[in-house]
């Protein structure tokens, strides 16, 4: 994720095709917001997916509630390999 302003508290979540999140939240994932906590024990830019489920994923990109700013302009690239 790329192109946030300075300060935005924004993240990403990937839903597998089962529709069960890909991130763990006992890694600090839950709170995993660029700006917030310094990512709180993860890069909030990027993530990485070991054996990724083939099918449809979904991602998610929000903003918290707190986040100072009212636009948020982001870019979101995936990547399979």
């Amino acid at each position: 994720m790329d192109g946030l302003h300075e300060g935005s508290r924004t993240r990403w979540w990937a839903f597998s095709p089962t529709g069960v999140s890909g991130e763990k939240s006992a890694a600090g994932t839950i709170y995993c917001y660029n700006g917030y906590l310094d990512g709180y024990g993860c890069d909030p830019k990027r993530r990485t997916y070991a054996k990724p489920a083939a099918g449809v994923w979904e991602l998610v990109v929000e903003a918290r509630r707190t986040s100072p700013l009212w636009a948020n302009p982001y870019a979101l690239t995936a990547s399979v390999s």
